[in-house]
């Protein structure tokens, strides 16, 4: 358990910076006030208005980086290069917020849910990788 929590906060928050910048990329700097609406994620950015905080996504969870990600619009014009499908992209966000649950909630957490913790964020980094071009945003677990 402990493996997998460092796992996943070292890939979330490398997440968070990689969709954050990706978006700012493709949607401009104000890319939070002007996108989250239209993926349904306004309570997230009430809750970035009302606790500050450096960048929206510091308040985001995994349902929120599947609307992000999987709007149809944002997986189009972004995602795509990356993420052959988006239903596909959604599943492995899914998975990876399912394995997280258990890992850092005192749940049932087994070397196999280790190894496809592992394994999804490992497809999730390469999909990512291929949107700037870079071979390992996350660095070695």
């Amino acid at each position: 358990m402990r493996q997998a929590t460092s796992l996943v906060h070292r890939y979330e928050l490398t997440l968070r910076e990689v969709l954050d910048d990706a978006m700012s990329v493709t949607y401009g700097e104000d890319w939070a006030e002007e996108r989250l609406p239209l993926c349904g994620c306004e309570g997230l950015l009430g809750r970035w208005r009302s606790g500050g905080g450096d960048f929206v996504l510091e308040y985001a969870d995994y349902h929120h980086y599947k609307k992000i990600m999987g709007h149809p619009e944002h997986f189009a014009e972004l995602f795509e290069a990356g993420f052959e499908d988006r239903e596909a992209l959604i599943g492995l966000i899914e998975k990876a917020g399912n394995l997280r649950a258990p890992s850092h909630h005192a749940r049932p957490f087994t070397t196999e849910d280790l190894r496809d913790l592992r394994t999804t964020w490992r497809l999730l980094e390469k999909g990512l990788a291929a949107l700037d071009g870079h071979d390992d945003f996350f660095g070695d677990d």
